[in-house]
């Protein structure tokens, strides 16, 4: 789906800036374009182009040979321990969330 700027970098918890910077070499690299709003021109939407949806797909079939890579050599044991202390880090990081969520104004 189409998004601005702005709530791309509200949505991933980047600085506009950094946002700024990440569209700037997305666009360079053809993977996004700008697309103007129509009810106002001034504001431009981000879409992925053909070559960026290329990319993902591309990235979807590689991310799990990888994974699997990453994990040869575990037990079973390490594999489910690593689970429990995976989940426990994302316990914690959706808290910080919402108290920064609860901070904002």
């Amino acid at each position: 789906p189409e998004a601005n700027q702005k709530e791309l970098a509200r949505k991933m918890r980047f600085t506009e800036g950094a946002m700024s910077c990440a569209v700037k070499r997305l666009l360079k690299l053809d993977m996004i374009e700008q697309i103007p709003l129509e009810s106002d021109m001034r504001y431009n939407r981000l879409a992925l182009t053909k070559r960026g949806k290329t990319m993902i797909d591309d990235y979807k079939d590689y991310l799990p040979k990888i994974c699997k890579s990453m994990f040869i050599g575990f037990e079973c044991e390490e594999l489910m321990k690593l689970h429990d202390l995976l989940l426990k880090i994302n316990i914690n990081l959706d808290k910080m969330n919402n108290q920064n969520d609860s901070q904002d104004p």
